[in-house]
């Protein structure tokens, strides 16, 4: 499985939840929060969890 297609499973997106914003799917717990959640004090330009 792809990571592509691993994330489209896990992640959802609809405008008349959370204001569109990125949701785990089958929650109302948005990707940002859950990324705040593990990364603490930083901000996206100390940590590049993409590259």
């Amino acid at each position: 499985m792809t990571m592509t297609a691993y994330l489209t499973e896990r992640i959802a997106v609809n405008p008349d939840i959370c204001n569109g914003r990125p949701v785990i799917r089958g929650m109302r717990i948005t990707v940002q929060t859950v990324l705040e959640f593990l990364f603490p004090g930083t901000n996206r330009h100390d940590t590049d969890i993409w590259g």
